[in-house]
């Protein structure tokens, strides 16, 4: 679809910045932001080696457990991360996706800050929302 290709284009334009910092993104509400477009994005992020703060919003998208997957093996080859803000609300991903994304942020040395909204994810359990707070926890101590 047309996002898609959007995606892909504004994915390009993110890579070539590599002395980049902070990057908030936020396709909440876009129900035509798919996991193709995601994919777009996440395989983007690897090659801003210096990014320290991303915020990453897809609320109320068709986001899967298989992009969050891919979100999160990018977002683990970011050496320098150290605040990580993932807004998931209102979309279908499930425990699996979860407990992926906290295996990756686990593997980043300077991450202090993680804030992860899966409010009104009909598939997160209370094993999910454990693991969210098991994340959080590691971080502090």
């Amino acid at each position: 679809n047309i996002v898609n290709e959007v995606l892909a284009i504004i994915s390009e334009e993110i890579a070539s910045l590599t002395q980049l910092t902070h990057l908030s993104l936020n396709f909440s509400g876009h129900h035509m932001v798919s996991d193709v477009g995601i994919g777009h994005i996440a395989r983007a992020l690897p090659s801003l080696q210096r990014l320290t703060h991303l915020e990453l919003g897809f609320s109320m998208t068709t986001i899967t457990d298989e992009a969050i997957v891919l979100v999160g093996n990018h977002i683990s080859q970011l050496p320098y991360l150290s605040s990580f803000t993932f807004d998931l609300e209102s979309t279908g991903i499930s425990d699996e996706g979860l407990l992926h994304i906290g295996g990756a942020l686990r593997s980043l040395h300077y991450l202090s800050r993680v804030d992860i909204n899966t409010s009104n994810c009909w598939k997160i359990t209370e094993d999910g929302q454990k693991e969210i707070a098991n994340i959080k926890s590691t971080l502090q101590g």
